[in-house]
Formats: structure tokens, sequence, C-alpha cells
């Protein structure tokens, strides 16, 4: 044991963990000690727990269920159930045991299971742990990075309300103040947002910042805020949005300018339409119109089939409005030949 102890000190991990396997298959006085190790070692690494080990666990958890060693074993059986994903196992089995431990104790796994599961990359499992299982989550008294966690696990998956809920006394904080701010982007409420926003500087406020300009239909205000945020791929949509050709020409994308190229000189806006000439039409002129209605056709063609700037990570949303660029909206607000 001492050795197996060294060798986890020191990341000799396969060789520490050979050493506790056979101090477990021995059945000795230091099997149960050996185990919750073996079951610690897998859990620290992020590897999940071999279905033997766990339930070598349970069956000493319920045989020490009254010695020291009992909260121990019941937490290696818990956390081994949730390393391959059986969450709803392992919350079983806490509120199994939990009532026998101190309250601290039991919150302190509760936790543990919690953050397992908000992390776990299924967003299915996640999603019905949390609303099978709400009782978990109270029982757990999460601290504040975990609740941050949480609520922005369920935002991102759309569940607006729930993550407001998540962050309890969080959404005081600067991190929980933005998350309420992508609630209230997914639930269309643009002023919300700018009011949560109010007063905080740096990149991330300004992305969403932006992303409530245009929401409210206030496109050159979001074009400077995504200025602000160093996005001007998305400054650039917000200009276009805007009508604001001039800024369009300066740092619109490479499509834009091409398609705001087409347009006729200022002066011969609005002109009357000339006579016809007197002489036909010749072979070089007419083919010099068709390859301008061409080059016209491709620049528009190739902005509307190109895909919007992508959406800033900071207020990337799920279920929020997407307003592409380049698409209809673009090809509808566009300049008039």
């Amino acid at each position: 044991m001492i050795d197996a102890r060294l060798g986890l000190a020191k990341g000799d991990t396969a060789a520490a963990e050979a050493e506790l396997g056979a101090v477990v298959k021995s059945d000795g006085p230091l099997g149960p000690e050996a185990l919750i190790l073996l079951i610690d070692s897998h859990l620290a690494e992020g590897r999940p727990v071999p279905s033997p080990l766990t339930e070598d666990a349970a069956a000493l958890a319920f045989e020490h269920r009254a010695a020291a060693l009992g909260p121990a074993l019941t937490r290696a059986q818990v956390l081994g159930l949730a390393s391959v994903g059986d969450f709803a196992s392992a919350s079983e089995e806490l509120a199994r045991a939990g009532p026998r431990w101190d309250p601290g104790a039991r919150r302190s796994l509760a936790r543990e299971l919690v953050g397992m599961l908000s992390n776990w990359p299924d967003d299915a499992v996640f999603l019905a742990r949390y609303f099978a299982d709400r009782d978990l989550f109270d029982r757990a008294d999460l601290p504040v990075d975990l609740r941050l966690e949480v609520a922005r696990r369920l935002l991102d998956s759309g569940f607006a309300a729930e993550a407001r809920q998540a962050l309890g006394p969080a959404r005081t904080l600067a991190e929980g103040r933005m998350i309420v701010a992508r609630a209230a982007l997914v639930e269309l409420d643009a002023r919300q947002a700018l009011a949560l926003l109010a007063g905080m500087v740096g990149a991330e406020p300004a992305a969403l910042r932006a992303e409530a300009y245009s929401l409210a239909g206030d496109h050159a205000a979001a074009a400077e805020a995504y200025r602000r945020a160093g996005l001007p791929d998305q400054a650039a949509a917000e200009h276009w949005r805007a009508g604001d050709w001039d800024a369009v020409r300066g740092n619109g994308t490479k499509l834009q300018r091409a398609v705001l190229a087409l347009e006729p000189p200022a002066d011969a806006a609005g002109a009357p339409e000339p006579p016809p000439p007197e002489d036909p039409v010749s072979l070089a002129s007419g083919q010099a119109l068709l390859e301008e209605s061409r080059l016209a056709r491709d620049a528009w063609s190739a902005l509307l089939a190109a895909p919007g700037p992508a959406a800033p990570e900071a207020g990337s949303t799920a279920g929020a409005v997407d307003r592409p660029v380049g698409g209809a909206e673009s090809a509808t607000a566009g300049p008039a030949n």
C-alpha cells in the first residue's frame, strides 16, 4: 500500500493501480482502502471506473455502512456509477445512503456528482438528469462556480428561464449578469439585455450589447459595438443592414464591396433614359453588355450564397435569432441599381 501511494504521488499510475488491484483481490483487511484509492485514481484522470470495481465498492459499502470507511466506499460507488454516465443510479445511491451521513459530507458528494454531470459531454444526459432530479441540485447547495457552469450548460441548450433560476446568488456577479443578458437575448428581450449590460466593459459584454442592438433594429449601434468587441465581420454585416454604404465600401467584405461597385455613378442616378443610338448596336457592344450583366449576376449570387459571419462565442445562444449576412435579408436591404 505504501508503494502504491508513492507511485500515485509520483505519477506512476499503471504500477500503482496494479499493486492496488492485487491488494483488492487478496480480500484482506486493506482491501477496502485499496479499492477506494484505485477508484479515485480512475476518477482523478477522468477515466471510467470499471463496473467490477464499482460493484465491489457497493458490496463493501453495505458491509461497512456503520464503520468509518462506509461513507468513503459509498462515495467511490456513487462516483464510479457517474463515471460511466449512470447518473440516475448514482443519485439513487446517494439518496439512499445520505441520511446516515453528516450533512456536510452529503452536500460535498452531491456537489461532486453535479460537477461530473455538468461536465458530461452528452447534452441529452445532462438535461434529462437536471429536470428529473432537481432535488440533487438543491441538496448540493452549489457554490458559485458550479452554479455558473450549470447555468451556462442550460442556456447553451436554450433553457433561458432555467438558467436564470440555476444561477441563484451568482446572478449578481459580472459573469452571472452576462448569462442573464444572454438569456434575455434568447427570449428576444433586447431592452432587458441592454439594461443588464449597462456599465460593463470588455469584448464579451460589447459583443452581447451588439446582439441586443441588432435585435432592437439599431444596426448602426450594433456595428459600433461589434467594432469595439474586435469583430469586424459582424460589424460589416451591421453596416450593411443599416444601409451605411460608405462604411461597407471601406470595411465590408469583398463580396459586399463587389456588389456596391455595380451601382451606377452618382451623376447618372435619376437621369432620363438616353435616346436610342442612331446606329445599330454593334456585336462588340452587345457582348460587353452581356458580360456586364453576367458579372452583376455573379456578384449578387456570390453574396447571397455566402455564409454569414460566425456568431461571437460570447453571445452565441441556442435559440437566438440568426440574421445571416448575404442571405434574403441582405438582398432586400442592399442598394438598388
